[in-house]
């Protein structure tokens, strides 16, 4: 649903009056942490954590905590060398309170090292591929700049890491949230995504390398599960598709600007498999994406007769080819979802320890409403 933020755990912080209110010792600020793991949830020590004009590496356990204002809301940027990059929105929630926030990286995959392109021509093409189909090809024997914008001839490091959108734990690592800004627009819109890979080239001592202006690529973005996401229909060779990249400075995807891609049909390993197949001028993550069919999901969400609260949860929904958390306020949430199978989990709620609550899903209808209803279960 529209609502994809982020993946949260609070903790609420008890405080204990002995004589008066704590006095100068209070609390004043909220505390916002930040714990980056791999697919397999494996923690990414070492990794730069940024939050406003504040830094901060994770330790041992892949955790980087912030104090920040109690009503402080923005987003926090996730990079470490050889991974990929990240952002989610973060958010405080109170004076004395902790909010946690789960973020997925990638560990790069090296699919071409010390690659010659000085050969590369249009009618011979240096072409470098990854099991999953996606794959990179250059035309022009001068196409790389370094960081700062000068020329750069010798060998190369390529590293294509898809994300495969369908898997939840790898999805995890898709970058930012599931909406984009459409070419010659500016309202941001919610997106599905069919696949999507990180395409990064490196010189010999690690620093990146870009397209040189008035260059472009060819890439293939692998498409998942045989094109069928979301209740969407499957997509077959010849179609066209917009292409996407994040653009980390605007914290947000954006529609290729050069051309919409076309569905291909490729054979990796004897396998055949669908890519989305197009010209790029920049090196990014590149996404293939459509603007989905919606319904609307409504969820409410009780304590159960026997408890006094505010009915307050955070919740995690999974749709097709994407997925977020979203609050529950007053025991009741609504917003679209993608057409399809939406599934929703509690992941935190204020009532008390003995409560649990299923994971429950439900079928998405273009322009129908599915409500799902969240009751305790004792442990």
């Amino acid at each position: 649903m529209n609502k994809s933020k982020l993946v949260l755990m609070i903790s609420t912080l008890l405080l204990v009056a002995c004589g008066g209110s704590g006095g100068d010792n209070a609390p004043t600020n909220g505390t916002v942490k930040v714990i980056v793991k791999t697919p397999s949830n494996q923690p990414v020590a070492d990794a730069d954590v940024v939050i406003g004009t504040t830094t901060i590496a994770t330790d041992s356990y892949g955790v980087a905590v912030f104090s920040v204002d109690p009503d402080f809301s923005g987003k926090a940027e996730v990079s470490k060398a050889g991974y990929t990059g990240q952002q989610v929105v973060v958010s405080a929630i109170g004076v004395g309170s902790t909010a946690v926030f789960d973020t997925t990286v990638k560990q790069m995959i090296l699919v071409g090292e010390d690659v010659d392109y000085s050969t590369a021509t249009t009618g011979s093409p240096v072409t470098v591929g990854q099991d999953d189909g996606a794959a990179v090809s250059i035309t022009d024997n001068n196409a790389f700049v370094d960081n700062n914008g000068n020329p750069y001839t010798a060998a190369v490091d390529v590293y294509i890491t898809p994300v495969d959108v369908t898997d939840e734990d790898d999805r995890g690592a898709f970058p930012g949230e599931y909406n984009g800004i459409l070419e010659g627009e500016t309202a941001i819109q919610d997106i599905v995504s069919y696949g999507m890979a990180d395409y990064t080239f490196t010189d010999q001592s690690g620093g990146e390398l870009q397209l040189a202006s008035g260059t472009n690529a060819s890439i293939d973005i692998p498409v998942f599960e045989g094109g069928s996401i979301g209740g969407l229909d499957a997509l077959a060779a010849g179609d066209e598709l917009p292409m996407w990249y994040y653009d980390f400075d605007a914290e947000t995807w954006k529609e290729n600007e050069i051309e919409k891609g076309v569905v291909t049909q490729v054979t990796v390993d004897g396998v055949s498999k669908l890519v989305l197949r197009g010209n790029v001028s920049h090196f990014t993550p590149w996404n293939a994406d459509v603007f989905p069919q919606s319904g609307t999901l409504v969820t409410q969400f009780s304590c159960g007769p026997n408890h006094n609260s505010a009915n307050t949860a955070t919740a995690s929904v999974s749709t097709g080819g994407r997925q977020g958390t979203f609050t529950i306020s007053n025991g009741r949430d609504s917003g679209p979802a993608a057409v399809g199978q939406a599934c929703v989990s509690i992941t935190n709620h204020n009532c008390s320890g003995t409560q649990n609550y299923d994971t429950q899903c439900t079928n998405i209808t273009q322009g129908q409403t599915s409500t799902l209803e969240f009751t305790p279960v004792e442990k």
